[in-house]
């Protein structure tokens, strides 16, 4: 494995990356499973109402904000897709070109549920915006999450995690596996 000094500001770049994809997919699970201990333990999320519901809140918030950072597109940002062309025209590129090429074809798989998240950040979390945000004639941001695009949404993530795990291995970094978390949380209510 590369130490931190012996990598290349690319590679520091992505693991970087690989950091932030863990951590996106690690809040994705958090809220997949708080929203099923709700549906399953509603009595016990009466103990504790506000917590649950805030704790829900800065989940989702967290999720859509997360991802949103990873697929953005803009000039100014850097997300996946100008990472996977900086290595284009990296030292890396001739290792790279066969991968990069398959991936970035298969982001395109994703791009109904891309759209829909930079919506949700661009109307539901990063703007209050008075047509989507507040208008009775819009479902929740909640509800979008939950019951159209959480799984793919979770999907999404699990490839760019992978992706970043080929491109790593390609110019040979050792990955660092990722630990997925287990659904501990009925613990919080044992014993009450």
């Amino acid at each position: 494995m590369l130490t931190w000094d012996e990598k290349s500001n690319i590679q520091k770049i992505i693991t970087v990356f690989e950091i932030d994809i863990k951590n996106a997919l690690d809040n994705a699970l958090e809220y997949k499973y708080l929203k099923e201990f709700i549906c399953e333990e509603i009595e016990n999320c009466n103990k504790a109402p506000i917590f649950i519901s805030q704790s829900l809140h800065a989940l989702r918030y967290s999720l859509i904000m997360r991802v949103a950072r990873l697929i953005d597109e803009s000039k100014d940002s850097y997300g996946f897709i100008r990472l996977l062309n900086k290595l284009e025209m990296s030292e890396y590129s001739n290792v790279l070109n066969a991968e990069i090429k398959k991936i970035k074809c298969d982001y395109e798989i994703y791009r109904n549920v891309i759209e829909q998240i930079k919506m949700l950040r661009d109307k539901a979390a990063a703007h209050n915006d008075k047509s989507f945000y507040r208008s009775n004639d819009n479902i929740s941001d909640e509800v979008l999450i939950e019951h159209e695009i959480l799984n793919e949404i979770e999907s999404l993530i699990r490839w760019l995690l992978k992706s970043i795990f080929i491109i790593e291995t390609a110019y040979g970094d050792e990955i660092i596996p990722y630990v997925e978390l287990k659904n501990d949380i009925k613990k919080l209510f044992e014993n009450i």
